[in-house]
């Protein structure tokens, strides 16, 4: 009897618990014991692919707007021409001009070299930023300087009709930055400068250039 009475006192078990709350409230049961995962319908992989009208209707539109291809424009710098690639027009200042003058052309014009021409308008020498700063850090009064006096008289001078990879060639032996590009008669009709070669190795890579 003792012992009896011990156990009731001892109060229904945790388990015994549980079964008396589902009894009681059946929800609890739904909260424990989530509801199987809900699998959503597969569509056959036949009904995904688009109908044979809407991919001849894309076809179609893509056509509309597709730019026509381009003339094929060589890779091979055998085959490029100065002409093609070169700054034109030039900017050029005459004999008379001083260093100050040139300074300025090249500041607005967002240039390093600028061809000197004489009276018949043939080249007559080069000045290069180079130049410039070599006098100023020497003279205070250098934008005074007539250009005669500044200018490098021996230029390397490019015909239109050279080829890149000659051009190229000539520059990089002489270690020029850049060259005139000269008519027959000696009248410059552009410039070739590095920012030209760069560009053209941009813009046709990839671009055979040493061969």
């Amino acid at each position: 009897m003792v012992g009896d009475r011990r156990a009731s006192r001892a109060g229904p078990t945790p388990a015994t618990l549980r079964s008396m709350a589902d009894d009681f409230d059946p929800t609890i049961d739904a909260v424990r014991r989530p509801p199987a995962a809900r699998i959503p319908a597969v569509r056959p992989a036949a009904a995904l692919r688009p109908s044979a009208a809407a991919r001849d209707e894309a076809a179609k539109a893509y056509r509309q707007v597709e730019k026509p291809p381009g003339p094929a424009r060589p890779t091979d710098a055998s085959q490029v021409l100065v002409r093609q690639i070169m700054t034109s027009p030039v900017h050029t200042l005459p004999l008379g001009a001083t260093a100050g003058e040139a300074a300025g052309l090249m500041e607005s014009r967002r240039i390093r070299h600028v061809p000197i021409v004489g009276p018949d308008g043939r080249l007559a020498g080069l000045v290069a930023e180079s130049d410039l700063f070599r006098i100023a850090r020497r003279e205070s009064g250098w934008p005074t300087r007539p250009l005669e006096a500044v200018m490098v008289a021996d230029v390397l001078t490019l015909a239109p009709d050279d080829t890149l990879h000659a051009a190229a060639g000539r520059l990089s032996q002489r270690g020029l930055a850049g060259g005139p590009v000269t008519d027959p008669v000696g009248r410059p009709v552009g410039f070739l400068s590095a920012r030209d070669l760069l560009a053209v190795l941009v813009q046709r890579a990839p671009l055979t250039l040493w061969v």
